[in-house]
């Protein structure tokens, strides 16, 4: 099952963990999704969740799950009308037999999902998306993180990690520039932003292990889900925490980018972002629609 972090409106998230099922906030999240999580007579009741996310308008959610029934569902319904496209791409998704995955929502109706066929996306800050395009014939995201005020981290199936997090999530990003630690932990292979509140966030290395900045009040949802112990509350009414290893799979280290480096890539690509604007426009595709893996390697 796919570590996924989500957090949602009114101080709630739902947690979906390696080694722990999952957790979630009592009484905060969505009614009709609080059925499914606690009434266990209802033949839809959640057994196995594959996909939890909740755009930041209130009483918004999407989920695709196993039930206690033993059979697969999805539920797009209670998007809202600012995400029709993601509800079209989680139903074309599941007509395939397929279900998407560490679908992730941010300020400005933004999103990003992924399937085993391919992603779908909508109103990400610019250079994410021109990065996400113009690399996708070489490595693919395995997960995107959207934050305050247009903050991201994207993780790469090769190892790196690009990310612009506007000097809003500090522990975070000296995590993330911090190579050594990286190293020894084999890598970052999942990161989640709050998007309500800048400096929170969680994220899980190559090892097993994990950390994060959230508060004191979620800390034992936060320890189960991760097979550890956490660290001491702050003044600030937060809770740092990391767990030690577990005998997790070792992916490649991440290879970090320095600002300067991003920046003289962007210029780099900005001839590669007319281009790919161009071309999809040609198509009727629009940036943002649904994008076909094979096809994108292939050229098509």
């Amino acid at each position: 099952m796919a570590v996924q972090f989500s957090f949602a409106p009114n101080r709630s998230y739902f947690v979906i963990g390696s080694l722990y099922p999952y957790a979630w906030s009592d009484n905060t999240l969505p009614a009709r999704l609080l059925r499914l999580i606690e009434n266990r007579g209802d033949p839809l009741a959640l057994d196995t969740p594959y996909d939890v996310a909740f755009p930041m308008e209130p009483d918004t959610f999407c989920i695709s799950w196993k039930a206690t029934s033993g059979k697969e569902y999805y539920e797009e319904d209670y998007l809202g009308p600012q995400y029709a496209r993601l509800a079209d791409y989680i139903r074309s998704v599941g007509t395939k037999g397929e279900r998407t995955a560490r679908t992730v929502f941010g300020p400005g109706a933004s999103y990003f999902s992924t399937s085993p066929s391919g992603y779908s996306w909508q109103n990400l800050p610019l250079a994410l998306e021109v990065d996400i395009q113009a690399d996708l014939q070489t490595r693919r995201p395995t997960t995107v993180a959207l934050g305050v005020q247009g903050s991201y981290v994207v993780l790469y199936d090769d190892g790196t990690v690009k990310f612009d997090l506007h000097d809003l999530y500090h522990m975070l990003e000296s995590c993330l520039l911090d190579g050594e630690e990286t190293a020894r932990r084999t890598g970052i292979t999942y990161v989640a932003l709050n998007p309500f509140v800048a400096g929170e966030y969680y994220a899980v290395y190559g090892d097993g292990s994990t950390a994060w900045n959230l508060p004191p009040a979620w800390s034992s949802d936060v320890i189960a889900v991760s097979g550890g112990n956490a660290g001491s509350n702050t003044a600030a009414g937060s809770a740092k925490g990391s767990t030690p290893a577990s005998s997790a799979p070792r992916p490649a280290p991440v290879k970090n980018e320095s600002d300067l480096d991003k920046a003289l890539e962007m210029l780099k690509r900005a001839k590669d972002e007319i281009d790919w604007r161009k071309t999809l426009n040609d198509l009727n595709l629009g940036l943002g629609v649904l994008v076909n893996i094979e096809n994108v390697v292939n050229g098509v």
